[in-house]
């Protein structure tokens, strides 16, 4: 399946034909020199790895953590995908956690949870992602931060405005931080 171009891409690909047609003869048709195919492969590969991580291609990573100069943890999630990968990665990290991703859009109980304090943790939710920010020391030893999320797509829809809605979805995202041991997720 050939990749669709993006308007970059396509203007990237239309210079280099230009290029080729102004230095190829027009009455004798010539092999172009290696200089030129290498130009031309370089230039293809180059569009090729574009197309590979350009955005909602499902080329970017299900969740991605990473940590600020003054020690904050910033963890992004783009797919509900690989809740135990995350864990380990924030373990990695100093940061016990307890991830869970529940299908069809549905919430999450823990009876029993004992929560405490969760100052110092933000969370931003997007379109189809979500983000949780965590200051230095906001998860202490013998805490743990506790991640439920879900996504659901929604139907077509028209708006007031009569404009036509798609691809929408809704995202739960939940998150605490709790003392002793976490009771698993009941799913509501």
């Amino acid at each position: 399946m050939t990749p669709q171009l993006d308007t970059y891409e396509q203007a990237l690909l239309d210079s280099l034909r230009e290029v080729v047609a102004e230095r190829s003869p027009r009455h004798a048709p010539r092999r172009p020199s290696r200089r030129a195919l290498a130009l031309a492969g370089g230039l293809v590969a180059a569009t090729t790895t574009a197309v590979l991580v350009v955005p909602g291609l499902g080329a970017e990573p299900a969740y991605a953590v990473s940590e600020g100069s003054n020690g904050a943890l910033e963890v992004r999630v783009n797919r509900l995908e690989d809740a135990a990968g995350l864990e380990r990665e924030l373990r990695e990290r100093g940061v016990d956690a307890v991830v869970n991703y529940v299908p069809d859009g549905g919430q999450c109980r823990r009876p029993g949870l004992v929560e405490t304090d969760a100052s110092g943790i933000t969370l931003s939710v997007g379109d189809e992602t979500f983000g949780v920010e965590l200051e230095a020391g906001a998860v202490a030893a013998g805490e743990t931060l506790v991640i439920d999320a879900s996504m659901q797509r929604l139907p077509d829809a028209v708006s007031p405005e009569g404009y036509r809605e798609t691809d929408r979805a809704e995202v739960w995202v939940s998150f605490e931080v709790a003392t002793g041991s976490v009771p698993e997720c009941v799913p509501v």
